[in-house]
């Protein structure tokens, strides 16, 4: 569906990380390019992860440099209730956009697409 597509590539890369990790021990590397995040940004938003006790990291057996990350019991709730709440705001927005015909979704995609881009150039100026 539309709507979850515009939705899960935008939303915060903490969420996105915790919801990879219920796939399995993931790395750095791999969360980077699932996500389309940098590394040094995974990198942050895992130590927020690690410091609020919801991910694990352990090393790789045949890799020791190599760290996978897991979920914790703390993290597995809080990925269920992650997905329980998305499933519902997804099924809420489904309901509010269906009187809309194809062009008046485009416009509104348009819309949404434009308020991202400028909302993520005063993100990056804030950060210069």
């Amino acid at each position: 569906m539309l709507i979850t597509t515009i939705f899960d590539k935008n939303g915060s890369d903490n969420n996105n990380i915790v919801n990879r990790l219920t796939n399995d021990k993931v790395n750095n590397k791999f969360l980077s390019e699932m996500l389309n995040v940098s590394k040094p940004a995974i990198t942050k938003s895992i130590k927020k992860l690690l410091a609020k006790g919801l991910v694990v990291e352990s090393h790789n057996e045949f890799n020791k440099r190599e760290v996978n990350y897991s979920l914790t019991q703390e993290g597995k709730k809080l990925s269920y209730i992650h997905d329980e709440l998305h499933e519902k705001a997804v099924k809420k927005y489904e309901e509010v956009l269906k009187v809309f015909d194809n062009d008046e979704m485009a416009v509104i995609v348009e819309f949404l697409n434009r308020s991202i881009e400028e909302l993520k150039k005063e993100e990056d100026g804030l950060n210069d």
